[in-house]
């Protein structure tokens, strides 16, 4: 997905995938170096807290590889 595909899905709530496990967007940046989005599990274990990853790794199908 792009990082406008990532803000959206943050503006309207919308889960994304990443490996199969279900995120919610909950920051994006757009930068030179590369556009990040923050996200964090949807999972009651969530033990790693936010994590940042390039909004080209996530989906809004949890069965995209």
């Amino acid at each position: 997905m792009t990082i406008e595909e990532a803000i959206k899905a943050m503006e309207n709530k919308q889960p994304v995938y990443y490996m199969g496990d279900c995120y919610d967007v909950i920051y994006c940046k757009q930068s030179t170096t590369g556009d990040v989005a923050i996200v964090q599990r949807r999972s009651l274990n969530n033990r790693f807290g936010p994590v940042p990853i390039e909004p080209m790794f996530l989906s809004l199908e949890a069965n995209h590889v």
